[in-house]
């Protein structure tokens, strides 16, 4: 048995001095083994791996918490495990000024500056304190592209449907991550392809500032580009959000294609009267011209400056309207127009008057031959206003509005026969020699369309309101009121339908220049122009009813629809041509006759309604929008 005992230990103290098998290596224990487990995870599941701003579940969403740029949904890299891109870690939006997209993508601003660090790009905002707390650094795959492709979106210069950026496929939908939405930081906003407007222009139109959550779905990204399309500014704007310099920002970057802000709108031509029978001696053939000349950008500034002119032997008068959007505190606009003009205007139908013709005028005998009522008279005044941004399509309004009427000639006397009714004396609504009118104007605008020249799709809504009282240091008291709506819808074929309405009244005393005129409402005959009154024809009156008898009324109305077809497209010159059709029914009367009813006039007959059409081109080329039809045509002949 000793023996046995002997050879026991002698094999226990070899086996004990024999060397391992797996000397020189690591340790290969189970421990060991989930220790390197956890170390690859660490690795594996860094911030800078997931695509920007993506929840996992369990962990905390980059665009609902604290923007510290700190690790979300795991723990940060600690000291001993550092990250592969530790050294990326301190830098902040401020030095990446060299944006992936390459320096010469970034619009210069109007002193030829970079934008980096100016107004047009927001950079700096979000400090360097976020971005000293561990940060991985930016996750772009390639310089000049964004490393996910869903950051792509909005660039195709289309209206911007927000689920463009919808294709997060792998965002949890589970209990905890069904109502979570991908959202980012704003790191900054830059301008590109900005020549002449200046770049803080631009961003002023961008309701986000940097640090705010960002989310790609939000309607206020759309409206970005329905602004500024509205502006004039612009043939097209893109937007397009790509990576920032940490996980879960972005950068915002707005590209637009400038076009000519120098426009001419408002151009009117023909005869007065119209080119009739050239035996009718009580014709009085008068031509008259009128334009209006506009910078909608001055300097690129975003102030419009407009000149507006009339000119003719009749009537011929000016304004000059500057608006900045915004000069005041807070973003207020500043608005100033003077103006003056020196008409006419024509009363009654085959009235009975008794006037004498002011020294110097001219022709005054034969157009008080003509079956009319004339007051001359002048006026000048001028208008100080301000207006703010309710939202990204509203705006509101306010102005006052001061002048000087000064009435140079009017009838002795003068009466007619309205309707049937006895003869009674015509208002000629103005004060004797010299008055003045003291007002004040508010207005609230709906402006949410595509394309302000050809519009295709989107809704205009205006809604204006005026106020003379003694109060205001006014002779005259009254209150009018003006509504406008407009909504365009595209056809599935290319084409576009426009639904137009149109509302007045007005109540009290008011001058004839603030009533609403048949001229405003029909296309039959010349409208008006800066106010004045161009053309003495009275309504066409096709349905042969009481319009026939209206000329200056309190009350207004008109209903009509557009079908537009698109004809000519362009890049260059005339960019565009559309083909227009348009009918509609107008409304215009005095109180008055709607009380007591026309006796000359039975049933139907009795409601002072018209028919309206008119039918033609709309070309909109580099110095503005033109228009060309049918009713051009009734400006040089009478219907």
């Amino acid at each position: 048995m000793t023996r046995a005992w002997t050879g026991a230990l002698v094999a226990a103290c070899l086996w004990a001095l024999a060397p391992s098998p797996s000397a020189g290596q690591p340790p290969s224990a189970p421990g060991a083994e989930d220790g390197a487990e956890d170390g690859g995870a660490a690795v594996d599941e860094a911030p800078g791996n997931d695509a920007p701003g993506r929840r996992t579940p369990g962990g905390d969403a980059t665009g609902d918490d604290a923007p510290s740029g700190d690790a979300t949904g795991d723990d940060a890299p600690s000291d001993d495990t550092p990250s592969a891109t530790e050294g990326d870690a301190d830098a902040s939006p401020d030095a990446d000024d060299a944006d992936p997209s390459g320096p010469g993508d970034i619009a210069a601003d109007d002193t030829g500056s970079s934008d980096t660090g100016s107004s047009d790009t927001d950079s700096g905002d979000t400090g360097s304190d976020d971005t000293d707390s561990g940060d991985t650094g930016p996750t772009q795959d390639d310089a000049g592209a964004p490393a996910d492709p869903d950051l792509a979106a909005f660039d195709d210069g289309d209206l911007g449907e927000p689920g463009e950026l919808d294709d997060f496929d792998d965002v949890p939908t589970g209990p905890t991550g069904s109502e979570l939405r991908v959202r980012y930081f704003l790191e900054r906003v830059e301008i590109r392809g900005n020549e002449r407007t200046r770049g803080r222009v631009i961003r002023s139109y961008v309701p986000f500032e940097p640090g705010e959550v960002l989310d790609p779905e939000d309607e206020d990204l759309e409206a970005i580009r329905w602004r500024l399309r509205g502006t004039g500014w612009f043939d097209r704007v893109r937007l397009r959000l790509e990576p920032g310099a940490r996980r879960g920002w972005v950068v915002l970057v707005i590209t637009v294609e400038e076009r000519n802000t120098i426009v001419l709108s408002g151009l009117t031509f023909g005869i007065s009267e119209g080119l009739n029978n050239s035996e009718d001696t009580s014709t009085d053939v008068v031509p008259y011209v009128g334009a209006t000349l506009t910078e909608t950008n001055l300097f690129g500034s975003g102030a419009r400056l407009s000149l507006g002119a009339l000119g003719s032997p009749r009537a011929w008068g000016f304004e000059l309207d500057f608006e900045h959007p915004r000069l005041l505190p807070r973003d207020y606009s500043l608005r100033v127009r003077p103006f003056y003009h020196r008409a006419r205007q024509y009363f009654g139908n085959d009235p009975l008057i008794s006037q004498e013709c002011p020294d110097d005028v001219e022709g005054c005998a034969e157009e008080l031959e003509a079956r009319n009522a004339v007051v001359f008279y002048q006026r000048g005044g001028l208008l100080l206003g301000t207006g703010h941004d309710l939202g990204a399509v509203t705006r509101l309004t306010l102005a006052w509005q001061g002048e000087v009427i000064h009435l140079r000639s009017r009838p002795e006397a003068a009466s007619e026969s309205r309707g049937g009714l006895a003869p009674s004396p015509i208002d000629f609504t103005l004060h004797d020699r010299v008055s003045y009118l003291s007002s004040i104007q508010v207005g609230l605008s709906f402006d949410k369309r595509d394309d302000p020249a050809m519009t295709t799709r989107g809704v205009l809504a205006r809604f204006g309101a005026d106020l003379s009282h003694n109060l205001l240091g006014s002779d005259y008291d009254f209150v009018r009121f003006q509504l406008l709506f407009r909504a365009w819808q595209p056809l599935p074929w290319g084409h576009t339908l426009r639904f137009n309405l149109f509302a007045g009244a007005v109540f009290g005393e008011a001058p004839f220049f603030y009533q609403f005129q048949i001229a405003d409402l029909t296309d039959l005959i010349p409208g008006r122009m800066l106010d004045m009154q161009l053309d003495r024809r009275a309504a066409p009156d096709l349905l042969g009813t009481a319009i026939s008898v209206m000329r200056t009324e309190e009350l207004a109305g008109r209903l009509d629809l557009q079908y537009e077809l698109p004809l000519y497209r362009s890049r260059s010159g005339i960019r565009a041509v559309n083909g227009y059709l348009n009918v509609g029914v107008l409304f215009l009367a005095d109180p008055r006759d709607l009380e007591v009813a026309l006796p000359a006039y039975r049933g139907a007959s009795r409601a002072p309604l018209d028919l309206t059409f008119d039918i033609g081109l709309r070309m909109d080329t580099r110095v503005g929008v033109f228009q060309f039809g049918f009713s051009t045509v009734l400006g040089l002949v009478t219907l």
